[in-house]
């Protein structure tokens, strides 16, 4: 570490003295600074320790706290070298990770997770039975992000032991965690293998967590070990929420979805600070009224503790992807942008932005997180301006991570990143490795994976190849193809120019078709993708047993027929490549090159794929409609023609809001106009654009009380509309309120590209007082 000889005055003027540790604690840092002439005010918390407050006359301004803070990146920790955070950056971070997991794979039994390191590198660790732990979760999700990026089966069957472990935690109702302990471990284990039973855990864990709603507050009361709390929210919350979202969608009840967006409502209008800063915590008392607000992990009420404010990045980042509420959004950039205005040069924070000089310790778990959700923010956001400013900041965080000064390669920690801080204030995980930083970096790397046009197979690579002239039958495009009998080299491959990497063998007459095959393994759903070929002569190129793409083979791709042109040496073609065909996980590239006749003296081959993966963060589905989403609406009373459910009707005429949608009940997040007598059908209309073909879609309707849905003309649900669907008519049934009824979709109904779901929902007579509509439809997209 690099220390500042002398400090000045403002430096000192930031001294303060330490939190009290806990009994028998040793203090981390110097007490008050000599020549400084502050005075301090202490405020005994609920806790009984004590935190340092200054007073209103000692408050630095924003700008000369900020200049303080840089000045001081240099004292904690020299900035490393600068470095491409890349694939090769990627390869090395990913390289300590499969070495310090499976270090703490043989050190640990499955009944214990990691939680931080000690002085001697091993972990401390939180049982499995711990109710109140948080962080039992993230161990298991580093393992399956392992397992997604390489696809080895080991790390699989180590994930889904520390996954099952958890199971028992489905029922606890004591803690706000559930979020943290299940969506790193059962989410990514059913994103990833699709098994019913991680998606059963999931959903108890979801009734569990909802049982921790106040529905007078809005919150989800996070805790219960404070007596002196009533009714906290923290925002570490945020995170815990993605629990809710996703079961909403996913086979729970449609009222969870409500609940986390209200809890994310009152995180943003009552712990998100006017400037984009945090509180850590806020408490209520039993009829919603704010008690008190300040921190518990932070160094002050009125400081910004660093995690916190990364948690809240994160948090409204996803809290956006699930229900593309523009609130959540724009709270989402309100947060991030106070955060980098208030960053070190080298993109790691302080563990609180407002900690004095001889507090200081940088927290690279926080570094971790936010660059992870910058990653996904940079995708989100619309303006290129900012599409470039989060991903410029995200990739220089993630090089610094991936740093010696940070990545814990050839050092005796079993952790993978270095200085983290839990919590400062209790004198707890100062300057040590967090099993929740490793995660998120994990998190942030396998996003970098997904949102670049990487090279999912680069010019160089190794082939699997059959050069004998013997056809290998109708199936060697499959992915399912035997091929270990296969030779292999890296490319180029070829004879006869003597430029080949592989020199293959010619046969005489020389062989009409040449095979190659290699796996390559993509961490997302492909939304484009390109090749570039260096073919002599024809060639053929199939994904996944499908043809995208060929060139002078007009003749066919049956072995024995000779390519129907003569290409030039080394010729190098280029095409877009159709995404359908790849999938999330393994895929099988299969090339044919085929020589221009039996006398033809030389063939080559060589081939680059650049495949772009969509955003996705943990357990997800696939592009969808999420409850709570905007809808164009027409609820005038007029019969809007019998061409309105389809892609082709012009709705820009319509009124646009949010669901749920309705009048009525009090709960509408847009109200819609009642008439008098009350309409018989209104109607709503959403675009929905789809990467390609769908094998089935799960539907949730909330209505009240007739409904009737359309998928591009199609009618595919109805409930109580029996009378028909006709304008004037009404629903043949009363609902209950607000009934939320559920159906499978036939994929046939959805097209790739742009399609359009319309929906009419009728009232049970004229005298009929309420009416209600929202929707939820998760596509399966065809693998």
């Amino acid at each position: 570490m690099k220390r500042v000889p002398h400090q000045p005055f403002a430096l000192m003027l930031l001294s303060v003295l330490l939190v009290t540790p806990p009994s028998g604690a040793q203090p981390a840092a110097p007490l008050l600074q000599p020549g400084s002439h502050q005075t301090l005010r202490l405020s005994v918390t609920a806790t009984g320790r004590t935190t340092p407050r200054m007073s209103e006359d000692e408050a630095l301004s924003p700008l000369l706290r900020q200049s303080v803070m840089e000045q001081e990146a240099a004292r904690v920790l020299a900035d490393p070298a600068p470095s491409v955070f890349d694939d090769v950056a990627v390869e090395r971070v990913l390289a300590v990770a499969r070495q310090q997991l499976e270090r703490t794979t043989v050190a640990l039994p499955v009944t214990q997770s990691p939680k931080s390191t000690r002085a001697d590198g091993t972990w401390t660790t939180v049982l499995n039975t711990n109710l109140v732990g948080w962080t039992q979760g993230f161990f298991p999700g580093a393992m399956w992000m392992l397992h997604q990026m390489g696809g080895e089966p080991a790390w699989r069957s180590r994930a889904d032991q520390w996954t099952r472990s958890l199971e028992l935690q489905k029922t606890n109702t004591q803690t706000h965690d559930l979020g943290f302990k299940f969506m790193p471990s059962f989410g990514l284990a059913y994103q990833l293998t699709g098994d019913p039973y991680y998606r059963s855990v999931l959903l108890t864990a979801a009734q569990s967590l909802a049982a921790r709603y106040n529905p007078t507050v809005g919150v989800i009361d996070c805790c219960d070990w404070n007596s002196a709390w009533d009714v906290p929210m923290v925002v570490d919350t945020m995170m815990n929420l993605e629990l809710l979202f996703w079961a909403s969608r996913n086979g729970g009840q449609s009222a969870w979805n409500g609940m986390a967006l209200n809890h994310a409502l009152k995180t943003m209008t009552d712990l998100v600070r006017p400037d984009g800063s945090t509180f850590h915590v806020v408490d209520y008392d039993g009829a919603g009224r704010i008690r008190s607000r300040g921190t518990f992990q932070g160094y002050s009420d009125s400081s910004t503790w660093a995690r916190g404010q990364a948690w809240a990045i994160h948090g409204f980042t996803m809290a956006y992807r699930y229900t593309r509420d523009p609130r959540m959004l724009q709270t989402a950039q309100k947060v991030t942008d106070y955060y980098l205005s208030r960053l070190p040069a080298d993109g790691i924070p302080f563990w609180d932005f407002d900690a004095p000089t001889a507090q200081q310790r940088k927290d690279s778990s926080a570094a971790a997180v936010v660059a992870s959700a910058l990653l996904e923010l940079s995708e989100l956001v619309t303006a290129a301006a900012d599409k470039a400013r989060y991903r410029d900041a995200a990739l220089k965080m993630l090089e610094t991570l991936a740093s010696p000064a940070y990545l814990a390669s050839g050092t005796s920690t079993y952790a993978i990143l270095n200085h983290g801080v839990g919590n400062y204030p209790a004198n707890q995980e100062v300057d040590v490795g967090l099993i929740y930083g490793d995660y998120y970096l994990l998190e942030a790397v396998l996003r970098f994976k997904r949102l670049t046009s990487s090279r999912a197979i680069s010019m160089g690579a190794t082939w699997r190849y059959d050069d004998r002239g013997v056809d290998p039958g109708a199936q060697w495009t499959n992915p399912a193809f035997n091929d270990s009998a296969w030779r292999s080299g890296p490319a180029q491959l070829g004879y006869g120019d003597g430029d080949e990497t592989t020199q293959m063998t010619r046969t005489s007459p020389s062989q009409p078709s040449v095979y190659f095959r290699r796996h390559v393994t993509l961490a997302g759903p492909v939304t484009q993708a390109a090749l570039r070929v260096i073919h002599d002569d024809g060639v053929a190129v199939w994904v996944n047993g499908t043809l995208v793409f060929s060139k002078y083979v007009a003749n066919g791709t049956a072995h024995s027929v000779y390519a129907s042109a003569t290409s030039q040496d080394n010729e190098l073609s280029s095409s877009s490549v159709n995404p359908s065909p790849f999938r999330e996980g393994d895929n099988v590239i299969a090339v044919m090159v085929k020589q221009s006749g039996g006398s033809s003296s030389d063939i080559s081959f060589d081939l680059e794929l650049t495949a772009t993966t969509r955003p996705s963060s943990g357990p997800q589905g696939p592009q969808g409609i999420a409850f709570g989403e905007s809808w164009r609406y027409s609820d005038s009373g007029v019969d809007p023609g019998p061409q309105w459910f389809t892609l082709a009707f012009n709705d820009s005429g319509w009124a646009m809001g949010p669901g749920q949608l309705g009048y009525g009940d009090g709960d509408e997040a847009t109200v819609l106009r009642r008439l008098s007598p009350a309409q018989p059908s209104v109607y709503f209309r959403k675009k929905l654009t789809l990467s390609g073909p769908v094998t089935s879609a799960e539907l949730q309707v909330l209505h009240d009380d007739g409904v009737a849905v359309w998928v591009n003309g199609t009618l595919v649900f109805s409930r109580y509309v029996g009378n028909g669907t006709s304008h004037a008519v009404y629903a043949s049934s009363t609902s209950a309120d607000n009934q939320v009824s559920t159906a499978i979709i036939p994929g046939s109904a959805f097209v790739s590209g742009e399609n359009i779901i319309a929906v009419m929902v009728k009232q049970s007579s004229p005298t009929s007082s309420d009416v209600s509509f929202d929707l939820a439809l998760t596509p399966t997209l065809q693998r």
